[in-house]
């Protein structure tokens, strides 16, 4: 189920910051995440989770 458009917050800058310390395959998910992410799919929120547990962080 499409959600509503994302909430403007400071997610991106956290994405920014956590893009900045991946390489390789991590980089290329989160690529892909971004473009999820872009199109209303998930919150920035969810969006912000999904990178941390990829990042094997705990929030």
């Amino acid at each position: 189920m499409k959600k509503g458009p994302v909430r403007e917050d400071d997610s991106g800058k956290n994405f920014l910051e956590l893009y900045g310390h991946l390489s390789g395959q991590g980089k290329e998910i989160a690529e892909i995440l971004l473009k999820i992410g872009n199109s209303s799919i998930l919150t920035e929120r969810e969006f912000e989770i999904l990178i941390w547990t990829l990042m094997g962080e705990r929030l």
